[in-house]
């Protein structure tokens, strides 16, 4: 009994403290901003988003302003404001305006990007189902709650990304199908990623595969360019047989980093090391002027550490972006910050997906 009353306690203070929900069963898409592939792309993810949990699929139109008047509204426009970081530019309003004849859930990113973000951020907060028996028609059901009001979200950090695995070494992502990485890579932006990272062509066969890794990689690349999210690659330092280092860089129309870790695999000298990644360069920048290169420390001694740090500091190569800390660096995080130059940033790359058992 007195488990009941608890569980009965904490339904009525949950219930108190969401507001009135909105129904948008039959609401209508305004996009007030200037339609590229990237602001169309986030268009349809909603739509197609939202089909799928209740069923509904939500009309859209282009206006320089909306008209309630004929039933509650999903405004997607942008927001002009002063930026002054990367992060900034990522950024959105998510709000309800009530005081009209129908409600109206605006979206107000701060540029096509942080449309992206805010329309992730509005289907995590919609409510959305359907249910259907041999009585009744189907009922079909969206909402979001009245109070809702999220201003100046802004990411906290600036890389947030996900590898995706497409090798023979995988038992997930090399059976994936197109629509299950454009699934893939909805998920991510809904929760705010801004990265995919792909491994590099290691010659490895999977019976799963449904195209080669190089196929797959500039797939993603294609599909990154309509979500304006970035493309990176994981790219090792040895020779796979066949396959020319950095081939697939030319056919890729996105390529935004490319890491080269030190280890894992890896076996250079720090020098060595320097020296063929500054080599490979021209490689990338020949076709990706913008790239990225980011290099990490793993698998190093603390000898071989003193040779990796002396050259950022006494050498500080132009070239490169930032260090990677990844598995197996010998240094901790803080260690690690406070011997690289100020100038390189440092990006975290945990290594969560070797899952050995699960039930």
């Amino acid at each position: 009994a007195m488990g009941s009353l608890w569980t009965l306690l904490c339904l009525l203070l949950l219930s108190s403290s969401l507001g009135e929900q909105i129904d948008l069963s039959d609401a209508t898409i305004v996009v007030g901003c200037e339609i590229n592939r990237r602001i169309e792309t986030s268009i349809h993810m909603l739509i197609d988003e939202v089909e799928k949990r209740s069923h509904l699929r939500l009309h859209w139109e282009t206006s320089d302003s909306y008209n309630n008047e004929g039933g509650s509204i999903i405004w997607i426009g942008k927001k002009d404001r002063p930026i002054t970081t990367p992060m900034e530019a990522e950024g959105f309003n998510l709000y309800v305006l009530t005081n009209n004849s129908a409600p109206v859930v605006m979206i107000e990113g701060f540029s096509d990007r942080g449309v992206l973000y805010g329309v992730g951020k509005l289907l995590r907060e919609l409510h959305m189902d359907f249910q259907q028996s041999y009585k009744a028609p189907m009922k079909r059901e969206i909402s979001i709650d009245s109070t809702i009001k999220i201003l100046n979200s802004v990411p906290a950090y600036q890389i947030r990304g996900q590898m995706f695995s497409y090798r023979g070494l995988s038992n997930s992502y090399d059976g994936w199908s197109i629509p299950q990485v454009i699934a893939f890579i909805r998920d991510m932006a809904v929760w705010g990623a801004n990265q995919i990272e792909m491994v590099s062509p290691d010659g490895v066969d999977s019976p799963n595969f449904r195209m080669s890794q190089s196929e797959m990689i500039i797939r993603v690349s294609e599909i990154l360019m309509d979500y304006d999210v970035n493309m990176s690659i994981w790219y090792p330092t040895g020779k796979v047989d066949g396959i020319e280092w950095g081939a697939v860089f030319k056919d890729m129309p996105k390529l935004d980093s490319v890491f080269v870790p030190s280890g894992d695999p890896g076996g250079l000298e720090p020098r060595d090391f320097f020296n063929f990644v500054e080599s490979k360069v021209e490689i990338i920048r020949k076709f990706h002027p913008a790239c990225q290169i980011w290099i990490s420390h793993q698998l190093w001694n603390a000898t071989q550490l003193d040779v990796f740090y002396d050259i950022l500091t006494k050498e500080s190569p132009r070239w490169l972006t930032g260090v990677v800390y990844g598995p197996h660096a010998r240094d901790d995080i803080k260690t690690t910050r406070d011997r690289v130059p100020a100038k390189f940033p440092i990006r975290l790359y945990p290594d969560l997906g070797h899952g050995e058992f699960s039930s």
